[in-house]
């Protein structure tokens, strides 16, 4: 909303090289706001690239940590540049129109649950941007009264029944929504009867 660059998870690491020069061929030559939306390696595993290869303004992470070396690569990566890390947690105001809704709690049993979900708003959309946010993360934003009404959602976990609760669903309600998600992939995502329920939600449908 106000002119800057921002990046939201760098997928795979095989995925940093064609996001780095993705975004070079745009003539970026800054990430300003760089969010690691929790540490799972299809979240961070093209960051260290993008961390190494762009500057950076300021970077958001979730209290949550790993044993992966895709994580402590990232950590170095990070380290090395001398950047401090800013927590990513509700209520966090990153830049104007961009709002932090979760992680809520402290400690989750899933590292889905730590996902950093953001808000953006400008003058004409609403955008959520959920992470592997599950149901449990989902029904703390409504319970806490955040604002979650969008025009468009990049739904939670890739469309897995694990998240897109139905009263979180119903609460968005999206024109669009976004799976983002390998053809063919292994799990199966997005899952079958969470496109139904987006669609029943009046949302049309969009997949990577």
């Amino acid at each position: 909303p106000d002119g800057k660059t921002m990046l939201i998870d760098a997928g795979e690491a095989e995925a940093g090289e064609r996001i780095v020069s993705f975004i070079r061929e745009r003539g970026y030559k800054k990430i300003d706001y760089l969010i690691a939306t929790h540490p799972h390696a299809d979240h961070i595993g093209g960051m260290k690239e993008v961390v190494q290869s762009f500057e950076i303004g300021e970077i958001y992470m979730p209290k949550a940590s790993t044993n992966t070396k895709t994580y402590e690569n990232l950590l170095e990566a990070i380290a090395e540049k001398g950047l401090k890390i800013k927590t990513a947690q509700a209520g966090v105001q990153i830049c104007a129109g961009v709002e932090l809704l979760a992680p809520i709690g402290e400690s989750y049993e899933e590292l889905n649950n730590y996902s950093a979900v953001l808000r953006i708003v400008n003058a004409e959309h609403r955008f959520l941007f959920m992470g592997d946010a599950e149901i449990l993360s989902e029904n703390e934003i409504l319970e806490a009264g955040y604002d979650v009404r969008a025009d468009v959602v990049k739904v939670g976990h890739h469309g897995s029944g694990t998240s897109s609760g139905d009263a979180f669903v119903e609460a968005t309600g999206a024109r669009y929504a976004i799976f983002s998600v390998g053809a063919g992939n292994s799990y199966n995502h997005p899952h079958v009867f969470v496109v139904e329920k987006w669609q029943a939600a009046g949302a049309q449908i969009c997949r990577t």
